[in-house]
Formats: structure tokens, C-alpha cells, sequence
């Protein structure tokens, strides 16, 4: 839902607002710069850029979950950071989209190396399972395999499949994972 001017360029201080008037109307919390919207589109500074107004607008950042993950590991990794600088403690990773059909293995690395990086102390992670926008799914052996080398980090799935049988397949494989309403 960000905001943009006139001119296509991004309005930090109407996205502000705008978040802070959904939460100030009952919303727990904001996602930010999502898949679905225009995330993929923005530059790191542009995406820097809203969180910081957010944040910085007197929004709980515990109550934003941004999207820090893109195709290139340095930038989620950088986004990753900068989030978790501006308070924040949960964010929304996609897997790396641009190649088609990554292996698991390919994956879990790629996840790993991100968390590895980033560790920072009560950060959680969303694994964002949108596939049809992505073209990559988060199977079940993925998350397996993120639980058991990142405890407590991956902490929940957004499970934007579209297929209502998938979430209880999700929900009793995976216990454990945190159910964000």
C-alpha cells in the first residue's frame, strides 16, 4: 500500500500516515512492501525509504512485517538489516524468483546464508509461499529443513497459494509455526 505522488515517485509521509491510521482503526499490524504490490519494483533506498517514514511516524514496529527478501542475497541481507536497525523483529522473505525451479538444496542455502548474515538477536521470519506470483514454492521439506537449522528465526509461513486444503496440510505438518491472523 505505498503511496505514491503525482510524479511516480513513492510519498513516505502519505504511506506514514496511511499506516498509522490503520493501526489507529484496529489493524494488529502492517505488511509492508509485499509481493503483490509494488516491492519488487522499488529500489533499496525507496524501500529503506518507507520503512524508515513508518517506523519513524510513530508506528509500533513490532506491529510492521516487512518483504526484505528479493532474488539478490546482499540485498536481502541488507534490507534484512536495516529492518531489524529500525526495530523491526519480524520480516517477510520470498525465495529468490528469478530462476526457475531452484533445487531445495539451492533453497535452504539460500535462506541459510541470509539468516547466518543477518543474526540478529529475536529476529523472526516469515516464509513468504505466494508461488504463483513467485514461481517458486516453499515446500514442506523446506520448512523442515529452515526449523531445524534456524530455530526459533523461522517462526511462521504466509500461505498465499490460494488452495484452501494447503493451510491445514501446513498447519499439521508444522505445529510449531506461529498462526498470524
Amino acid at each position: 500500500f505505498t503511496a505514491f505522488d503525482a510524479s511516480g515517485a513513492i510519498d513516505p509521509a502519505r504511506t506514514a500516515a496511511h499506516a498509522r491510521n490503520l493501526i489507529e482503526a484496529g489493524c494488529d499490524g502492517i505488511a509492508l512492501l509485499g509481493t503483490t504490490g509494488e516491492a519488487n519494483s522499488l529500489s533499496l533506498t525507496e524501500r529503506k525509504a518507507v520503512l524508515e517514514a513508518v517506523a519513524g511516524a510513530g508506528v509500533d514496529p513490532a506491529r510492521l512485517v516487512p518483504g526484505t527478501g528479493v532474488c539478490s542475497v546482499p540485498e536481502t541481507i541488507e534490507l534484512t538489516r536495516h529492518a531489524y536497525g529500525c526495530g523491526v523483529r519480524t520480516v517477510l522473505l520470498l525465495p529468490p524468483f528469478y530462476y526457475p525451479a531452484p533445487s531445495e538444496d539451492g533453497l535452504h542455502a539460500h535462506y541459510a546464508r541470509v539468516l547466518d548474515a543477518v543474526a540478529a538477536p529475536g529476529l523472526r521470519v516469515m516464509l513468504y509461499h505466494i508461488p504463483q506470483m513467485s514461481g517458486v514454492p516453499i515446500t514442506h521439506g523446506l520448512i523442515a529443513r529452515l526449523l531445524a537449522s534456524h530455530p526459533g528465526v523461522v517462526t511462521s509461513v504466509t500461505d498465499s497459494r490460494g488452495d484452501l486444503n494447503h493451510m491445514p496440510e501446513l498447519v499439521a505438518g508444522f505445529p510449531r509455526l506461529q498462526r498470524m491472523a
